[in-house]
């Protein structure tokens, strides 16, 4: 299965095209990438499937049960630029500031190239009151009982091959506000509780040696993000803490 976040083909890629006889991508925009190429590419989605488990205890972050909590969750070990991390603490803050009764966390995973981002994303969440970061790493199980305790997922990435975690949340009924570009618009428009993002098309930015320096991604709109940010807080806040507490463990 070939995917690929960016609008054409790595380079280094190109001498695997001797070896196969078609090749299998799960979303159109990835497609996109392959099909100027003497090769049958056919276009199978990933099967999501989710975990029928309970909510991992919010206490465990020390996050209250009735403030409005949001999930992002990103691995940035070799393209940090492409997932948009610091457009997740700004997004947040414009709709909440450092309200403790709203809380994000961003679940992710650094490498060697990522160092300097992360010791940047821990100065600006010591400046804030309600946004953490959170390295631990989950067991399959434990990963959906985690996304579980959200009300609401972010991810203002610049690209996506497919975006497993935005479709994986969007099945669990949590509201969902995204970047509308890239491999996720296959499915995003087909869920009430997606919030798709407007954005700008810019050239590619990633420094990474490993990726495709041509070619163009998104930039979110962080002014729309948190506006719906803010908007799906007075909605969740409409429902009782009860309700909301049963709908996290059985959505």
């Amino acid at each position: 299965m070939w995917v690929t976040e960016f609008d054409e083909m790595p380079r280094d890629w190109l001498f695997a095209l001797d070896i196969v006889n078609e090749i299998w991508t799960p979303s159109a925009f990835s497609a996109r990438a392959f099909q100027n190429y003497d090769i049958p590419v056919k276009i199978i989605p990933h099967a999501v499937k989710v975990n029928q488990n309970t909510a991992m205890p919010r206490a465990r972050f020390n996050v209250t049960d009735d403030a409005f909590l949001g999930i992002a969750i990103m691995d940035l070990t070799t393209c940090p630029e492409r997932k948009n991390p610091l457009a997740h603490i700004d997004a947040w803050q414009r709709a909440f500031e450092d309200d403790p009764s709203a809380q994000l966390i961003i679940k992710a995973r650094f490498g060697h190239e990522s160092a300097l981002l992360r010791e940047k994303m821990k100065r600006l969440m010591e400046a804030t009151q309600n946004i953490q970061l959170v390295e631990t790493e989950f067991s399959d199980l434990e990963m959906t009982a985690f996304q579980r305790m959200a009300d609401v997922y972010l991810s203002l990435h610049r690209a996506e091959g497919f975006g497993l975690n935005i479709r994986e949340m969007l099945e669990l009924g949590i509201p969902t506000v995204a970047t509308g570009w890239s491999g996720n618009m296959d499915y995003l428009n087909n869920y009430e509780s997606a919030y798709p993002i407007p954005y700008k098309i810019i050239p590619c930015g990633d420094h990474a040696p490993q990726f495709v320096k041509a070619g163009v991604w998104a930039e979110a709109d962080i002014s729309a993000a948190s506006a719906a940010l803010s908007l799906i807080r007075v909605k969740t806040q409409s429902l009782t803490s009860p309700t909301r507490t049963d709908a996290r463990s059985v959505a």
